[in-house]
This record gives C-alpha cells, structure tokens and sequence, in this order.
C-alpha cells in the first residue's frame, strides 16, 4: 500500500509504503499474512467453525498441502513466498459476504487504507472539499469489493469519491510511484 499525493507547491506527500511487513495495513501480502495467522491461531478449532474451515480448505488447496504446518513450509520455503501470501487476497475478498472471518480481515484492511488516504489528504494544502479521485494501480485494489468497503471507510470525510485505474501491471506500477 502507497499512498501518494501531489501538494500545491509540487511536492510529493507519501504515506505508507514502508514494505510488506512494515506497516503497510491493507496490502495483499497482509491480507494473505492474516488468514495464515487466524489460522495458526485457532487451528484447533478449525474443524469446528466453518468460516475457518473455509479458509483452511482454500489455503490447503492453493499450496497443495493436506495440513497448516505442510502449507506453511511450502509458503516459506518457495522463493515466491510475499506473493503466494499476497495471492490468498483475492480468495479472501471474493469469500467476505459469506465468510465473517474473511469479512473481518477485509473491513480491517480496508479501513486501515481509508486511513492512510485520510493522512494523506490532511497533509496536502489543498482547498477542502467532499470529493476524492483516487487512482489504484494492483490487482486487490481492483476488486469492486474491496474498493466499496474502502468507499464505506472514507464516506464519513468524502460524499463523491472516484477511481481512476491504470492498465500497467502492478509490479510496474508501485516501481513508478
């Protein structure tokens, strides 16, 4: 998650972006970290809650394991292990109306994004106003659902809040900014 406007002067204002493991709240890597860590968490009662069931099934399927700790191990043994955590994001968010579990990591990263825009936007010098263009550029930013419940998270500061998207891949994208 990067967080990057423009002030009047012409300065660039950042917040966020500090790295995956940082602080970044809300990125895809830490949505992927989350459900690896409510399950770790709970795995003795996974068998017993079925939002938590749901995500063990999709998590062993994804890393082809039949347990938590063998799903673990292929995770941090690959040399892709940011982003195969960053690839349970989509399963999460596409799983979040049915699934309080998912729907609680979605609202968390969501909200903590909301935040961000909201620092970034106090910190520029800018007129105030209720509306907000926000460009995305990523694949989970992408996700209609993920964008209304950030939508939701800034409705109290923004009444017409727009997106603009970039067709350059994510890798390229945060590289620019």
């Amino acid at each position: 998650v990067i967080c990057i406007g423009k002030n009047s002067d012409g300065e660039f204002i950042r917040v966020a972006g500090k790295g995956h493991d940082a602080s970044d709240v809300g990125s895809g890597y830490w949505i992927g970290k989350e459900v690896l860590l409510k399950l770790s968490f709970n795995e003795s009662i996974i068998n017993h809650d079925p939002d938590l069931l749901q995500l063990k099934n999709i998590v062993f399927e994804k890393f082809e394991s039949n347990n938590l700790n063998e799903a673990l191990q292929n995770i941090a043994d690959s040399e892709d292990s940011l982003s195969l955590k960053a690839s349970l994001a989509k399963d999460v968010i596409n799983i979040s109306e049915d699934n309080e579990i998912a729907l609680s990591i979605l609202q968390e990263a969501t909200f903590n994004v909301a935040d961000y825009i909201v620092d970034l936007y106090s910190m520029l010098d800018y007129e105030k106003t209720h509306d907000l263009v926000l460009f995305g550029n990523g694949s989970v930013i992408k996700s209609p659902i993920y964008r209304k419940s950030i939508n939701d998270s800034l409705s109290f500061q923004f009444k017409n809040i727009s997106w603009v998207f970039s067709d350059i891949s994510a890798a390229y994208g945060s590289a620019i900014i």
